[in-house]
């Protein structure tokens, strides 16, 4: 069957779009993920430096208790909907935040559930991950060795304590290592958001799009139409029959 030119350019046209929306989709998926995973990042990053200047070098000099230490780790992983574990540079566990997020396969309504199936972090980093790097800055997705059920950010903030030597020389000590982990959900509902308000527009313009070339074609090809028409009576020998085109443009000029 032999498409028209109408047929023609409504399926290059469709083609064009479908390939320039596929590649937006991407574009947008990408950069918008990385941003907000930059952001989330750089947030976890200052609160994880925060909590040290706060929370861990009170511990550190004594001022604190381990028990104390964990109540300020549970109140920071509750504003920032986290978990806080602080490993030592030995890579142990010296506290973490008392959070009921620590569970696999266990309903977030149900709390006496969730503490029945509640999977603690490990008594040294190194039973994950015997080569683990905790003077490393560093960021991973996914459930971390297991340890959660869903899909996590995990950051890790080594910390370092300002000292003096003997002879005045300011120095950085590495005393631990603070491991956060925040939801990836929250980002996934984000890029949602942005999706419906980003696509809805893109929708609509191509639906505008679409209109525009009927009107065009109406205008354009039905002429060309006409005159292919009247071009194949010619060839027959019929001289009588007229276009019926009388506008003021190219195709009037044909037509007379």
């Amino acid at each position: 069957m032999q498409r028209s030119v109408l047929d023609r350019i409504y399926i290059a046209f469709l083609l064009i779009l479908v390939v320039s929306f596929v590649f937006l989709i991407y574009f947008i998926s990408y950069f918008t993920r990385r941003s907000l995973m930059q952001e989330k990042q750089d947030t976890l990053t200052n609160e994880a430096n925060l909590i040290a200047s706060q929370a861990v070098s009170s511990y550190e000099s004594g001022d604190i208790s381990k028990e104390e230490l964990t109540q300020y780790l549970s109140y920071y992983a509750t504003a920032l909907n986290a978990d806080i574990w602080y490993m030592s540079s030995e890579g142990s566990l010296i506290a973490y935040s008392d959070s009921a997020k620590y569970f696999s396969n266990a309903s977030s309504t149900d709390a006496s559930s969730v503490m029945q199936e509640k999977k603690a972090p490990p008594a040294s980093i190194y039973d994950l991950d015997k080569n683990y790097k905790l003077k490393k800055e560093s960021y991973r997705s996914g459930k971390f060795y297991g340890v959660f059920s869903n899909q996590m950010l995990s950051i890790n903030a080594p910390l370092y304590a300002s000292t003096v030597d003997e002879k005045g020389q300011p120095h950085r000590t590495y005393i631990g290592t603070l491991i956060m982990h925040t939801p990836l959900e929250e980002i996934g509902d984000t890029m949602k958001n942005y999706y419906t308000v980003s696509f809805m527009p893109c929708l609509v313009i191509i639906a505008i799009s679409f209109i525009f070339l009927a009107i065009i074609s109406r205008k354009v090809v039905r002429p060309i139409k006409k005159l292919s028409g009247v071009a194949e009576e010619y060839s027959k020998g019929n001289f009588d029959v007229e276009t019926g085109i009388h506008t003021e443009d190219e195709f009037g000029q044909l037509a007379g």
